[in-house]
């Protein structure tokens, strides 16, 4: 089973994030790394990142890399076959990732 690794590009999600974050962490698939990149917010998403989901990868930016630049940065950390790159604003059905991969 391929290591998958989800990227979700996080700039002042808030509650929005966690959403997006739980419905990764609801799929079928067990061979997951999830990471956030977060660019630079300034609300409190990284603490609540951090309280409510303490084994997610939290990468910080200290400036806005845009998209492109903060998604880089997520792939340059990432250690998986393949890799799913979502905005926090998005909801997966718990077998996405599976599904995906088996068209890989």
């Amino acid at each position: 089973m391929p290591k998958v690794s989800v990227i979700v590009l996080n700039h002042n999600g808030g509650q929005i994030v966690l959403t997006c974050l739980i419905s990764v962490k609801a799929s079928d698939y067990a061979n997951l790394e999830l990471i956030v990149v977060d660019n630079a917010s300034s609300d409190d998403n990284v603490y609540l990142i951090e309280k409510n989901l303490p084994d997610v990868r939290l990468v910080t930016n200290k400036v806005n890399l845009a998209f492109a630049g903060a998604n880089n940065r997520g792939y340059n950390e990432s250690s998986g076959e393949f890799v799913f790159i979502l905005s926090n604003d998005t909801v997966v059905d718990k077998f996405c990732v599976s599904e995906l991969v088996s068209l890989g």
